[in-house]
């Protein structure tokens, strides 16, 4: 318990000492996948570790902090994938650590990123030419890594692999120099580790006097159980070099006990294959015959174990593969509702400049329209004027026009026409029509109504208008029809009647 408070200070502490590290949310989010892979939730730190890819991409700089959190998540991100049994998918993210890894010269990155490549091309200890090319690549990366201690622990890890790839040779010269480096820079190794690969290298050799040396050396340090277990079975294998095949058995029995108990079939299977070796030396046919079948069994037993692993392989990958559609599905989605959100804001904009605009532009044509009414109100009480002229023509003719529409307002009339003026005034229509036309400017037609709708705008300044319809107005002005009323009010004011009564009235 006082562990666990310690190490949430820590974290605490640690969570607010990235305040001001400007990828903090994108670190926090790696380790909160970390803690959850730690806990073998898988699905759940892989959500985090693809959250914090996600992240990281919307970062447009390209520096070594951001990279290099690049090549770790990918690397994370790839071992919960191998780990469930999706190596393509687990290869495909230790490629991306790489090549981030490459950019920056993580070169203790590189080293373990190119050892793991190796590890998934070692499947069953069945080396391709692509395992022993990334195998170099490790090792030449581990001699460029700063730390020269850490260098030398991690060449003596890889040198399992060159063991595993039966790269015997190879392991015994990289071996000794390990070993002389480590003692021209008095830096202690891990003596087990150092005696076992000799052990290992000298087992392949058959060299029974060395085997024996490296034996004596691991035992003189003090054994654990699991050491003496290991150590039983290289002294089986020295006794079955040297002949001594009762020995050998007798050895293997012992190390027998304890892979069974353990349930290591791969061990078994070979420790069953060794038996019967010794036993066909000494002719025992029936033992040699039972270790066969011990070892078809446990054989057939790891056949099984291989396919229920498959199968629960295939559970996590789907799994998983559920979490990596899931979370894209979110992110499309994200994306999807973030584009659909702006094209609503700027239509939504577009929407609310266009009614601005129809307001501003409706508003203008209202104060176009008051000023409008306003002229039209002032003209209304000018009267209308006539041409002057140096020398009048007919000038009684002119008075009787002015007399007969101004005073006597014979416009008020529907009937009146211009024959009717010509009776009145004692003349003929052509007469009377040049002399409107030449001091008034217009026909007839146009003056009488000029006069009609100035009458018309009067009423609608001084009488109460809401007593009229728009037919009566124009009738009590001498307008036959109200088709004739609003044609000749729009083209003299410029509005249709009821706009002016409503335009008046504001």
């Amino acid at each position: 318990e006082k562990d666990t408070i310690i190490a949430i200070k820590s974290f605490k502490s640690f969570y607010k000492s990235l305040n001001k590290y400007p990828y903090r949310n994108v670190v926090r989010r790696l380790y909160r996948g970390i803690y959850n892979q730690e806990l073998g939730r898988h699905g759940l730190a892989l959500r985090h570790y693809l959250i914090t890819l996600s992240k990281l991409n919307k970062f447009k700089e390209i520096n070594k902090s951001k990279l290099t959190l690049f090549v770790y998540t990918s690397l994370n991100i790839s071992s919960i994938y191998i780990d469930n049994g999706d190596v393509d998918m687990g290869v495909k993210y230790l490629f991306d650590a790489i090549d981030k890894a490459e950019i920056i010269k993580e070169n203790k990155a590189l080293t373990y990123l190119y050892a793991s490549l190796v590890d998934l091309y070692n499947m069953e200890d069945d080396f391709s030419p692509e395992s022993i090319k990334y195998l170099n690549k490790a090792y030449a990366y581990s001699d460029n890594m700063s730390n020269i201690v850490e260098n030398l622990y991690i060449k003596l890890d890889l040198l399992h692999i060159f063991l595993n790839a039966n790269m015997y040779a190879e392991a015994s010269k990289n071996l000794s120099i390990i070993r002389t480096d480590c003692e021209m820079r008095r830096e202690i190794t891990d003596d087990y580790f150092y005696y076992l690969l000799n052990l290992r290298i000298a087992t392949h050799y058959k060299d029974i006097e060395k085997m024996q040396k490296y034996i004596s050396l691991i035992e003189s340090i003090g054994n654990c159980g699991k050491m003496d277990l290991l150590m039983n079975l290289y002294k089986a294998k020295i006794a079955s070099f040297s002949g001594e095949s009762k020995k050998a058995i007798e050895y293997f029995k012992t190390v027998e006990i304890s892979y069974k108990k353990d349930n290591d079939l791969y061990s078994l299977i070979d420790l069953y294959y060794f038996l019967s070796k010794e036993h066909i030396k000494l002719k025992h046919k029936d033992l040699a015959v039972a270790s066969l079948e011990k070892m078809r069994f446990y054989s057939d037993s790891l056949r099984r174990y291989k396919q229920i692993k498959l199968v629960a392989a295939a559970d996590r990958k789907y799994k998983l593969q559920k979490v990596e559609n899931k979370l894209s599905f979110s992110n499309r989605m994200s994306k999807r509702k973030t584009r659909i959100i702006y094209a609503f804001c700027i239509l939504l904009g577009l929407v609310i400049i266009f009614i601005a605009r129809l307001f501003m532009l409706h508003w203008r044509i209202r104060q176009n329209y008051r000023m409008l009414v306003r002229k039209n109100q002032q003209l209304a009480q000018e009267e209308i004027k006539i041409k002057e002229e140096k020398e009048p023509v007919n000038d009684d003719l002119l008075k009787g026009i002015i007399d007969l529409i101004e005073n006597q307002k014979i416009y008020l009339n529907p009937e009146t026409k211009l024959a009717t003026l010509a009776d009145k005034l004692n003349s003929n229509t052509s007469y009377v029509s040049e002399v409107i036309n030449k001091h008034y400017q217009k026909n007839f037609s146009n003056l009488i109504n000029e006069y009609r709708i100035k009458q018309v705008l009067m009423k609608i300044e001084n009488e109460d208008i809401k007593k009229y319809t728009i037919e009566s107005l124009g009738k009590e002005v001498g307008f036959k029809s109200k088709t004739s009323f609003y044609s000749a009010f729009k083209l003299y004011t410029g509005l249709t009647p009821s706009y002016y009564i409503k335009a008046a009235s504001k």
